[in-house]
Order: structure tokens, then C-alpha cells, then sequence
């Protein structure tokens, strides 16, 4: 499941799936952002309960792709996306889906509604941060510090800074590509 930016739509969301599984090894899943902003969609706004809204829109996303699919689910988020994808992972409030790994590209963790985040909860699924060291929209301080957080809550975190501003690159497609296969591919016995 791909989870496409603010003022976003799910064709760039496709287009990102393809660049990071150009085989089409995964069934590509695209939602759309509930919130309509100028330029396209979005999946939290200003309003106070946005955020809390799309924890729950993105959870109920994620647990249904989970009980349809019999394999492994991975979910992957660009900028706003990934923001919405974390928060409904580490909220309180949502039941946890059982995803097999989590990309998040140029994204950042959002201030919780109320309380704190529980990242704690991604314990048991590994996650890659991607991001480019001259965005200028979410500055890669932000995912460098969420790689601290995932790891003080003892989830395994890849932190990746790429030279790139805030749209996914070419090197960061197949960085991700090559992180999903190292968690499908079965080792080698010897």
C-alpha cells in the first residue's frame, strides 16, 4: 500500500510503486487521501481532529489489506503519507495491523492529537527512512530524530539520507527495492 503526499493523488502514489517494484513483485495498492486540498488530495488538514481522523482512515486501510492478503503487506508513505502511516502505527487508539515492513520516503512523525505516540508498537516491524539531505519542505533533521525515537523503542530502523531535495529519487526507489527483497528473499542455507 502506497501512501501518496499532500496536495498528492494516487497516480504519483502508482508511479512511486513502480519505481520501487518495476517487476510488479507486490500487488500495488493506492488509497486516497480523505482531505481535498488545492492541487489534489491530502490525508490530514488544519482542522483539530484532521490528524486524528486520518490515524483511524489510514489503521482501517491497513488492517483490511492485512486480512486480505495471505503474504506479507508492506506499506509505504511519501512526505505527508508517511506522516499519516506512522501515526496510525504508533496511535494509542488504533488496532495495530500486521505489516511486514514500512518505507517511509521525505516523511516525518506529526505532533500527536492528544498524548504520545507508542512506537513501541512498530517493535515487530522493521521500517526504512529515506530522506534527501537538502529538503526544503521537511528538513532531514526530522528523520534522523525519528530514527533515534524508533530505535530507543526498539523497533529495527534503516536511516538512509540520499543528495536529493524532497521528491523521491531514482537511488532512493532502488534502495527501497533492494531493502524489501533483503525481508522477502529467504536466506541461503549452507
Amino acid at each position: 500500500m502506497v501512501f501518496h503526499g499532500h496536495a498528492s493523488s494516487p497516480l504519483d502514489a502508482g508511479s512511486l510503486a513502480e519505481r520501487i517494484d518495476p517487476d510488479r513483485a507486490f500487488h500495488h495498492v493506492v488509497p486516497v487521501g480523505p482531505v481535498s486540498v488545492s492541487g489534489g488530495r491530502a490525508w490530514f488538514g488544519d482542522q483539530p481532529d484532521s490528524l486524528a481522523d486520518a490515524t483511524h482512515t489510514v489503521a482501517s486501510l491497513l488492517r483490511g489489506l492485512c486480512e486480505d492478503q495471505g503474504g506479507p503487506v508492506f506499506a509505504v508513505g511519501y512526505s505527508q503519507g508517511a506522516a499519516a502511516l506512522l501515526a496510525a502505527l504508533a496511535a494509542p487508539s488504533t488496532p495495530a495491523a500486521s505489516l511486514s515492513g514500512v518505507v517511509c520516503i521525505s516523511g516525518f512523525l506529526p505532533e500527536p492529537p492528544e498524548g504520545e505516540w507508542h512506537l513501541d508498537r512498530l517493535k515487530d516491524v522493521p521500517v526504512l527512512l529515506q530522506h534527501g539531505r537538502g529538503d526544503d519542505v521537511v528538513p532531514a533533521f526530522l528523520a534522523a530524530d525519528l530514527a533515534a525515537m524508533l530505535s530507543t523503542a526498539g523497533v529495527s530502523v534503516d536511516h538512509h539520507e540520499f543528495d536529493a531535495t524532497h521528491a523521491p529519487t531514482d537511488e532512493m526507489a532502488a534502495n527501497a527495492r533492494v531493502w524489501l527483497a533483503s525481508l522477502t528473499t529467504p536466506a541461503v542455507k549452507r
